[in-house]
């Protein structure tokens, strides 16, 4: 009778386990995405404490959210980044209430959230060719510094 072998192939594909301990779990999502989130979170807040305790809470109660591929697990976590940087605390302003704000916003949930821009757009509540304007735009100065003026 033939035997199944795993192919090393098939453990490189999921190497999560299905189910892990909550402590393990939050190991995983502090490695594979509290750099981006972190980054995302000080974009939006401006402020290193509040951004750090964004991405605890995050990470937190993203636990459960395991079962999520990679990408659609950032992605989540993105939103609820933004979500929770966004919601107006006591001494917090929202900081996407200017043009600056939602271009930074918009630059950030693309860079660090690997969102695309109609995914984008649902985040922020804008319609698809405003983020596109948002992130043209904010590219166009992020290089058109003092050092490269435009031409």
């Amino acid at each position: 009778m033939p035997t199944m072998r795993s192919r090393p192939s098939d453990h490189a594909a999921d190497r999560r386990p299905r189910h892990q301990p909550s402590a393990t779990a939050a190991e995983h999502l502090c490695d594979t995405h509290s750099a981006a989130l972190f980054s995302l979170a000080l974009a939006l807040t401006g402020d290193r404490v509040r951004a750090e305790g964004v991405v605890v809470d995050v990470i937190s109660a993203a636990c459960s959210m395991l079962s999520l591929p990679d990408v659609e697990l950032r992605h989540e976590l993105s939103r609820r980044t933004y979500r929770r940087c966004t919601a107006a605390g006591p001494g917090h302003a929202s900081t996407v209430g200017t043009e600056e704000g939602r271009q930074r916003a918009a630059l950030s949930l693309v860079r660090f959230g690997g969102l695309d821009y109609c995914e984008t757009a649902a985040v922020l509540g804008l319609p698809s060719p405003e983020v596109a304007r948002l992130l043209n735009s904010g590219l166009h100065e992020l290089v058109l510094t003092p050092e490269h003026p435009r031409p």
